[in-house]
This record gives C-alpha cells, structure tokens and sequence, in this order.
C-alpha cells in the first residue's frame, strides 16, 4: 500500500474503515496504515470504523484490537453480523453502536487442519496459543460490558459453536451505547450524533 492510494481513498478520507470478510495477515499493518495517515490530518476526529466480517485469523484480531485501543478514539458501528476476531476488534472501540439486525458470534479458538501431521509436544504449544488467544478475547469483552471476566469466560466456552449476542443483548450488558434506528431522521449537522457523517 502507498501513500497515493490512501490519499485517493474516499472512505478514509471520510474517517471511515470497514473491516474485511476475513480476516489475514497482513490486515493489522492496513488497519494501522488507515488509522496513521488519517491521523496526520485529523488527530481529534473519531474514526468510525464498521464492522461485519465472517472473522478469520484470532491473533490478526487482538493485534488490530490493540491497535484500535492504543489510538483511543475509534468509534465501533456493527453494521451485520460479525464473528469473534471481528467481535474482538469492535469490543475494543471507544464508543460503540448497533444496529437492530446486528449481533456478534463469539466461539473459543478453532484450527483447521488440512493434513497437517502434529506432535504432542506441538499440540501442547498449540492449546497454550489458543488458550491465551481466548482469555485475551473474553478480556477485552469484559472491559468493553458490565459483564467481568468469569462471566464472558463461561459464556464462551458454554457447549455448543458460536455464542451470539444481539443487539439489544450488547445494550443490556453496556456492551454499546444504542441501538440506531435504520435511518437518521433530525438534524444531520449535530456533532453529537452517532451517526457517520455523510
């Protein structure tokens, strides 16, 4: 990625990123680039950033989570649903928003295996991985919910695949500050609305 294509890109011009379907390497370093060069102009600004992705690689997840946190102004719009690395990174937003038809799925950490051959010793490593990758997600769930850290840790490794939260659920549990309504009606020029400007 240049400089000349983040310059041309309308969306970031805007103060708008949206998340991928998947999530891959090397998806932190864009997420990072967007976030940096729309900062050189705009160092106060919120960055809206929408989320609906099928999620994807975990650790890519908490590295663009961190990301996020360590910039402290990026505003969450869950726009559909959206998957646990996706969840994680909306989680770590300063404000966050839903939208009636959005929810997250949350579900401990997975691998695919495509004839892959493992030794004890790598399947110990592996579950250490997927261990801390999972107690780092349900961490950032509990900082951004009413919810502490036992509770998402229950709620994620409860039997069954995917966990899902709604969007009045991720109200109720302080998760995100409200519910939008499908279209802004009012005043479009208060600085105060949620919405993205236009």
């Amino acid at each position: 990625m240049n400089t000349s294509d983040l310059a041309n890109d309308f969306l970031l011009q805007q103060g708008r990123i949206y998340l991928p379907r998947d999530f891959d390497s090397p998806l932190c370093e864009t997420i990072d680039a967007y976030i940096s060069y729309y900062r050189q102009n705009h160092a106060t600004e919120p960055i809206k950033l929408f989320c609906r992705t099928d999620g994807g690689d975990a650790e890519e997840g908490l590295a663009i989570a961190n990301v996020v946190k360590l910039d402290g102004n990026i505003h969450g719009y869950l726009i559909g649903m959206t998957m646990n690395a996706g969840a994680t990174v909306w989680s770590a937003c300063s404000k966050r928003y839903v939208y009636p038809n959005s929810r997250i799925g949350i579900h401990p950490c997975t691998w695919k295996l495509d004839g892959m051959r493992l030794t004890a010793a790598k399947m110990k490593s592996m579950w250490q991985d997927f261990l801390g990758i999972d107690e780092a997600s349900c961490q950032f769930y509990a900082d951004a919910s009413n919810k502490d850290f036992a509770w998402w840790w229950k709620f994620y490794n409860e039997p069954g695949d995917i966990k899902w939260l709604n969007a009045t659920e991720l109200v109720a549990m302080e998760m995100a500050e409200l519910i939008l309504p499908q279209s802004k009606g009012g005043n479009d020029d208060n600085d105060n609305s949620p919405y993205p400007a236009s």
